[in-house]
């Protein structure tokens, strides 16, 4: 396990245990920049990933086909334009218990 000096460690341990145990196709590369905007980063890592290339929609490879700078922005506007969107059940249930 990781130390004081190196928490991280012990939140990636804690990931991966987690990954572990959902059984989710997932992998740790490196770590993500904990900045509040963490979990678009880590989708961005993972869309990346070779095998997952024959998963993603269209939308998702043209997001991809954009160059890496502008990717992040471009994601997180994607993911923000969704959440206000949608109608799906779900995100409206999580919209209702912000508000």
């Amino acid at each position: 396990m990781g130390s004081v000096r190196n928490p991280g460690h012990i939140a990636g341990q804690d990931f991966l245990n987690a990954i572990d145990r959902c059984g989710l196709p997932l992998k740790l590369d490196t770590p993500t920049q904990g900045d509040g905007n963490c979990w678009v980063r880590a989708v961005e890592q993972q869309l990346e990933r070779p095998e997952m290339e024959e998963q993603l929609n269209q939308r998702s490879r043209q997001l991809l086909s954009i160059r890496k700078p502008k990717r992040y922005l471009a994601l997180k506007k994607s993911i923000a334009e969704f959440a206000t969107t949608s109608q799906h059940p779900t995100i409206r249930r999580a919209k209702e218990r912000l508000f």
